[in-house]
């Protein structure tokens, strides 16, 4: 599997838009605790290979829910 690049734009919507249940949730699915997706998301360790699927079904998710934001304002 190739590793996606994630920006820091696309960090930061996972952040703003998804709850900590959320990551919860998407670490356990892959096997991994929320500790690792906070320590990506403070830049303190890098997306991998092996995690990155965890960052590509929170940003589908991140994008699900400010969308659904935007459409409620």
């Amino acid at each position: 599997m190739n590793l996606k690049k994630f920006t820091s734009e696309e960090l930061a919507l996972i952040k703003e838009h998804t709850s900590t249940d959320e990551k919860r949730e998407a670490a356990l699915k892959h096997g991994y605790v929320i500790d690792t997706v906070n320590a990506v998301i403070r830049k303190d360790r890098r997306i991998t290979e092996e995690n990155q699927n965890i960052f590509r079904d929170l940003l589908r998710i991140a994008k699900k829910n400010k969308k659904n934001v935007l459409q409620a304002e």
